[in-house]
């Protein structure tokens, strides 16, 4: 028998180990001894997503209503498998700008627009808070399972409801410090954190081997075998009956659909799969490692439900079947290596979501208000940089106290899946914005902030409204008859749509309204040129720096004037150091201190600020050194443009021009490839979508009309021949061209 405070010292004892494993993963990095190791750490890192709702939830889901549980597993499965081409975009661009989180993306992509950044933000500390709370909860609940008095062959009445509350606290506090030691050591929110992403990994390796160890205990202890197993699983109702509903098909396409987008749009899982991605094998690697993770962690779960609805007295929550299975039997160790797989699933996450949040709301909330204040001076100061770990650290208690306060009154006792899917419904949000800025050059500020608004509001009265209401049992007469008796407005059924379970009437319709917000406002207001300058970095991979034509080498700031910049929100020792490295690999020294600073030095300012402040707050603050020189904020804005994005400047500024051209133009650069063109130019010559894109070298396109006039194949290669003849040379001719719908083109 475990007394509950031999249990907490264990716990205790545990979370200390993370100490040690993190101050191990930076002390090894520092020494580089970590790269042919860093691939299986980032997989394994990517296990975060396994959290205590797929370690105790996902077997509760199957006992209450069978396959329900896959889409969990299932969603992020595809993505990683079939997505790989948009998650190396997302990665490649991220490190491109030095992004620090999903909002310094999203408003990095949208012209660096703060008040979008923090949008994002607010809407992922509402969003993820209650799953914050969830993983308190389990904590709780799986410590009060093994802290009641126990004896062989009986299982003490378990509440979900978690009685140990302060044990959740004493857990919430730990945690809260393990973070603010190994997530808030470096102002580069955008620098690897090695040791907390090789603790994570640690705890990825727990969650799984003891979930494994549980579910072989049920095939070979309690049944005959894996076969064995899942003949009398597959026997039980809860897993054959749903599938004859048309209800279940909808709930499981759309929980599929909201697993997909939270593996890349929960502010955790984008910190691990993005901002602490090191190289493109973290990535190839991970893309069969973690879906075979997910198989794994999945194989057992309708076993072990089966097993706990057969064997286990019907007051037991399903949730705690993983508990109490090896606690009917009187298996005290398994039991303890269940816990803390539980622990592990239920920390990770904390830990994670936490240091996400935390610099989220640091960089994109708190300090751009900060700056902006004219009553604290801080444009005086020398010295930000331990004002920005502050920040994030206060940060992080507010986060677990406030996800602590929201297990203490609002989670009860439901499940730990619908808490779950409440988040992941919340941070689905994102996705318009997110994927459709990769995809979508006509995407812009407005549209996506309407879209947000749009699908967030809905998302609130629809799904989080009544979960708060529930917990309190109040607002029943109002989620039946709607707000005044308006029967289209039902939380749960708005405009008389019926039929559909309340996760997938909620998620449905936040998603359509964000979606069509994001399109008709988009489509509405045209994006500014700041927009489409991003766009273009956003969408084209093979934009290369460098200076525009004509363009003057120098910048109105002087060497000391960025370097003062730097050394206030890095420090005087690591602005040091990095600038030391910068000059290193350019092969020259920096100019003296007086001196005008060159473009490279301003372009490398901005990436060292965005990697420590955010894009957004790294522009505002260069503006603001740039303004200090007299200039007028027109002048900065077209400085800063020119210097980040001078080869994309020019491109828009010649595509522009030739959309006024009634011919159809196109221009090739000096090795031939296209750069620019117009619209006529497309509609005259009916090319694919995918042959058009800058970079394509011009005698691909002549080999494509050649062949569409239906002539053999020496004399395509003698026509293209020629034509490429006469580029090379430079020599103008005319000739007319017959398509084959009958239009002829003069040339």
């Amino acid at each position: 028998m475990l007394t509950g405070w031999a249990l907490l010292a264990l716990s205790a004892a545990y979370v200390g180990l993370l100490f040690g494993i993190a101050y191990f993963g930076d002390r090894v990095a520092a020494l580089g001894r970590m790269a042919r190791m860093q691939p299986w750490i980032y997989s394994l890192a990517l296990g975060v997503y396994c959290t205590s709702w797929t370690f105790y939830g996902a077997v509760g889901r199957a006992a209450a209503s069978g396959w329900d549980f896959l889409p969990i597993y299932l969603g992020p499965t595809l993505v990683f498998i079939f997505g790989g081409p948009l998650l190396a975009r997302v990665i490649a661009v991220s490190k491109r700008h030095n992004i620090t989180s999903i909002a310094d993306f999203i408003g990095a992509r949208y012209g660096r627009h703060q008040s979008l950044a923090m949008l994002v933000t607010l809407v992922a500390v509402f969003g993820v808070l209650p799953y914050i709370a969830l993983q308190l909860k389990a904590v709780a609940f799986g410590f009060e399972a093994l802290a009641q008095p126990l004896r062989l062959g009986q299982v003490p009445m378990l509440s979900i409801s978690g009685g140990h509350a302060d044990t959740a606290l004493v857990i919430a506090a730990m945690l809260a410090i393990f973070a603010i030691l190994f997530g808030t050591r470096q102002v580069l929110a955008s620098e690897n954190n090695h040791g907390v992403v090789l603790a994570i990994a640690f705890e990825s390796l727990v969650k799984l081997l003891a979930f494994l160890a549980v579910g072989l205990y049920v095939c070979f202890s309690l049944r005959s075998g894996v076969v064995d197993a899942y003949a009398q699983a597959l026997k039980l109702p809860q897993l054959h009956e749903p599938l004859h509903q048309g209800r279940w098909i909808a709930g499981f396409i759309t929980q599929t659909l909201l697993a997909a987008l939270a593996v890349v749009c929960l502010p955790r899982q984008f910190h691990v799969a993005v901002v602490e991605s090191t190289s493109s094998r973290d990535l190839a690697r991970a893309r069969w490692v973690f879906p075979g993770y997910l198989l794994l962690v999945s194989f057992f779960v309708v076993p072990i439900a089966a097993a706990g609805l057969q064997h286990l007295p019907a007051g037991v929550p399903a949730d705690a079947y993983v508990l109490a299975l090896p606690l009917a039997e009187g298996h005290g160790w398994l039991a303890m290596a269940a816990y803390f797989g539980g622990f592990s699933a239920a920390t990770s996450m904390v830990i994670v979501e936490t240091i996400a949040l935390a610099t989220m709301l640091s960089n994109e909330v708190v300090l751009p208000l900060l700056l902006r204040s004219q009553r604290l001076h801080l444009q005086g100061r020398a010295d930000l940089s331990g004002l920005l770990k502050l920040i994030r650290r206060v940060a992080i208690v507010v986060l677990v106290t406030a996800a602590y306060l929201y297990y203490r009154l609002f989670t009860g006792p439901g499940s730990l899946s619908a808490i779950g899917l409440l988040s992941f419904a919340a941070v689905a949000q994102f996705a318009p914005a997110l994927i459709g800025g990769l995809v979508w050059r006509g995407g812009s500020t407005r549209g996506a902030m309407l879209g947000l608004c749009a699908g967030f509001a809905v998302w609130t009265y629809t799904l989080l409204l009544p979960a708060l209401l529930a917990a309190f049992s109040l607002g029943a007469p109002w989620l039946a008859e709607g707000p005044a008796g308006i029967a289209a407005l039902r939380p749960q059924a708005l405009l008389f749509v019926t039929g559909l379970d309340p996760l997938t009437h909620g998620a449905l319709f936040s998603l359509l309204a964000n979606l069509l917000a994001y399109i008709i406002g988009s489509r509405l207001v045209q994006p500014r040129l700041a927009e489409r300058l991003q766009a273009v970095q956003f969408l084209e991979d093979a934009l290369r720096p460098g200076v525009a034509a004509g363009q003057p080498a120098t910048t109105p700031a002087t060497v000391s004037d960025l370097l003062a910049l730097l050394d206030r929100f890095l420090g005087a020792e690591r602005t040091q150091e990095l600038v030391g490295e910068f000059a290193r690999q350019r092969g020259r020294p920096l100019p003296s201190a007086q001196e005008r600073a060159d473009r490279d030095l301003l372009r490398f300012t901005e990436h060292l600020l965005a990697g420590a402040l955010g894009a957004s707050s790294a522009r505002l603050l260069l503006a603001s050194t740039l303004r200090g020189r007299d200039m007028q904020p027109e002048d900065v804005i077209r400085l800063l443009d020119e210097t980040s994005h001078a080869i994309v400047f020019s491109q828009e500024r010649l595509r522009a021009t030739l959309e006024h051209l009634a011919q159809g133009v196109s221009v090739v650069d000096k090795d031939l490839q296209l750069v620019a063109w117009n619209h006529r130019y497309l509609e005259l010559f009916n090319y694919p979508a995918e042959l058009i894109h800058v970079g394509q070298p011009i005698e691909n396109l002549f080999r494509f009309n050649a062949a569409r006039g239906l002539l053999g194949e020496g004399a395509v290669e003698t026509l293209v021949a020629r034509r490429m003849e006469h580029m090379q040379r430079g020599t103008a001719y005319v000739h007319e061209r017959a398509l084959p719908d009958g239009m002829v083109i003069e040339i």
